[in-house]
């Protein structure tokens, strides 16, 4: 089983998005902020990025279908060639980010889970795969 993990950094969006600042655990962004991740992975995976807003089921976030495993180490979330820059506004207020790796590419049915709110809770949803939660906490204006 692959472990994985979330690294959240704040970002800003000119000239186009770039890293400001990592966002500590439990940390929070800044109005205005983009939320910019990186991924860790000990193993090679099939890495899906999920969002979940307050009390609603998970939705498919990251890759574009089709994409390709990756392999073990660090990489950065992008869609097109650039950062995928994430608007934590727009995620709502007590979302979170669930992060999927799995040794075996996954459906887009098998993605499509319920409220999720716990590390336990997720790891038990996909329990071969290695499993992160990112809560999203913006600091209010």
């Amino acid at each position: 089983m692959p472990t994985a993990a979330l690294i959240p950094l704040a970002g800003a969006r000119t000239p186009t998005p770039h890293v400001v600042r990592a966002v500590a655990p439990g940390g929070s962004l800044a109005p205005g902020e983009l939320l910019l991740l990186r991924i860790r992975l000990d193993a090679p995976a099939w890495v899906y990025l999920l969002s979940q807003k307050q009390g609603e089921a998970a939705e498919l976030l990251w890759p574009r279908p089709g994409t390709a495993r990756h392999a073990s180490g660090e990489f950065e979330l992008a869609e097109s060639g650039s950062a995928l820059a994430i608007d934590p506004s727009a995620l709502g207020i007590g979302s979170q980010l669930l992060l999927i790796a799995s040794p075996e590419p996954l459906s887009e049915g098998r993605l499509r889970v319920e409220p999720l709110h716990t590390r336990e809770e997720l790891r038990m949803a996909f329990p071969d795969c290695g499993v992160d939660i990112l809560p999203i906490v913006v600091e209010p204006h």
